[in-house]
């Protein structure tokens, strides 16, 4: 594994999940603080950054000289932000997140599905489920016993459904 060690800046270790950076933070003083960093990018663009220091594979151990030439393609790789435009469809998805999530008590992030406004036509299964439909009733008539159980099931459904829906 590949090492690029900085007597200013805490060592970066190439593991096999990726690099890690590991090390103390020279600090005036001590502090109770905990800070928490997030990266918010494009998948691909964070897929390409992760194959560039991925190629890199070297087996024998980096000169000086190689460490900070490496050391200085990591922070190159890490500050490039590119910020492309959002499409219209990107930009409906942002709104609706926005105005759609909410945080639960645990802590977990709840966000409504977006759906597509402009679906117009749902295709042609209209005949299958009416065939499946058809199909259905014909059992039912055989099997007076499955048909309670379906009714019963059915109707347990709607109530919960009910009750959900007046919940919100």
């Amino acid at each position: 594994m590949h090492q690029i060690r900085s007597p200013v800046h805490p060592l970066l270790q190439k593991t096999s999940f990726g690099w890690i950076v590991a090390g103390p933070l020279q600090q005036p003083t001590p502090t109770r603080q905990t800070f928490c960093n997030l990266a918010v990018d494009r998948l691909d663009n964070q897929l390409q950054k992760f194959w560039a220091i991925e190629e890199k594979e070297e087996t024998l151990p980096l000169t000086l000289e190689q460490q900070k030439v490496e050391l200085q393609k990591f922070w190159a790789i890490e500050e490039k932000e590119e910020t492309l435009p959002l499409t219209l469809e990107q930009q409906k998805v942002e709104q609706h997140f926005l105005e759609t999530h909410q945080r639960t008590k645990e802590g977990r992030f709840v966000v409504r599905l977006p759906f597509k406004e402009e679906i117009k036509e749902l295709g042609t299964s209209r005949d299958i489920a009416l065939t499946k439909f058809h199909q259905l009733e014909k059992r039912f008539r055989k099997n007076e016993d499955m048909k309670q159980r379906y009714v019963e099931f059915m109707q347990e459904y709607e109530e919960l459904v009910s009750i959900h829906h007046n919940k919100g």
